[in-house]
């Protein structure tokens, strides 16, 4: 296994908890690695074996996000939302109205500033796939808390969060899991849904249909239903390692090291970009990177977009730069 550990990117769970009892020198079970996780020392992951509808989104400062007012008490005092009975504010007076904030807070612990971080999501729909951390903030902690209370015959956890279930990656992309309403929650009344083998290409009715946001509401939790495969990356658990061992940390080139002050902006979007390329066969290459592109990283310029492409084909076409084609 140790020799084959470095070739692997993610490991099961049982997979994991065997690697970890030979480095900790003692058994470790997949109780342990769920507990572990919990306990914010490893690093856990979902593999979406089967895709997921989500909305993806990118931090900001909170000095950056998009705030409204709302009314905290009705005509009568009474609190609109419970827990704002005694609210005061600075003067010992009630405010009447409170700031949302449109995004997600990722630092709930600290106080709050003009440089807190928050998530800012699309309202777009899309489909994810591949292996993503979990956040660990609110369901998808509840999930794994489930699942290690489970694997001890513990009490059953009855908690419910309603904020959603987070998801990111190394390259900064987060992403907010979507489940789909029924077809009879959307159905009207009085019509039927057309019977799809009947309506031409079933495949296009599908996209068409499921990347419609109003059709969506935030998940309650990890699509396992849908073949979702928890995991721990094997970075994860070389980063375990170093933290609390004496193994040293593989050297990496300072182009692959995103902590580098020298690691290029532009080259994780363009691995990416580039596998996306190796994908199907329809349409060109080129056509495949500008589309990925232009659907996760849309703040790019143009003269960026082109350059990850040419360094595509130029890879592709034998160390020669691939003939120009009016392909967009």
């Amino acid at each position: 296994m140790k020799k084959l550990f470095k070739f692997k990117e993610w490991l099961t769970l049982e997979a994991a908890a065997k690697h970890l009892s030979g480095f900790l020198e003692e058994p470790v079970e997949v109780f342990d690695v769920l507990q572990l996780a919990l306990d914010g020392h490893l690093m856990i992951s979902v593999n979406l074996v089967n895709h997921a509808y989500a909305k993806l989104g990118k931090v900001i400062p909170y000095r950056q996000v998009q705030k409204h007012e709302v009314p905290l008490f009705d005509d009568k005092g009474k609190a609109i939302l419970p827990g704002f009975e005694n609210l005061r504010g600075e003067d010992g007076k009630r405010p009447a109205v409170g700031v949302i904030a449109q995004g997600l807070c990722i630092d709930t612990e600290a106080e709050l500033t003009d440089e807190t971080p928050y998530v800012v999501f699309s309202d777009e729909v899309t489909s994810i796939d591949g292996v993503w951390d979990l956040a660990m903030l609110h369901n998808e902690r509840l999930d794994i808390e489930y699942l290690m209370l489970q694997k001890i015959d513990g009490p059953s956890l009855d908690l419910v969060s309603l904020n959603g279930t987070y998801l990111n990656r190394s390259d900064g992309t987060w992403a907010e899991l979507q489940a789909e309403f029924d077809e009879k929650t959307l159905e009207p009344k009085g019509e039927r849904p057309q019977d799809p083998h009947k309506s031409g290409d079933r495949e296009e009715e599908r996209k068409g249909t499921k990347k419609d946001p109003s059709r969506f509401y935030p998940a309650g939790g990890l699509p396992f239903k849908d073949g979702a495969l928890l995991v721990v990356r094997v970075e994860a658990l070389r980063k375990f390692e170093i933290e609390n061992g004496q193994v040293e940390p593989l050297a990496r080139p300072f182009y692959m090291d995103p902590s580098s002050p020298c690691f290029p902006p532009l080259l994780s979007p363009a691995m990416r970009a580039w596998e996306e390329a190796t994908k199907g066969s329809t349409r060109t290459p080129k056509m495949r990177i500008a589309d990925y592109l232009k659907e996760h990283h849309p703040d790019l310029s143009g003269q960026s977009r082109e350059a990850i492409a040419h360094v595509f084909n130029w890879g592709r076409s034998g160390g020669r730069p691939a003939a120009r084609k009016d392909e967009d």
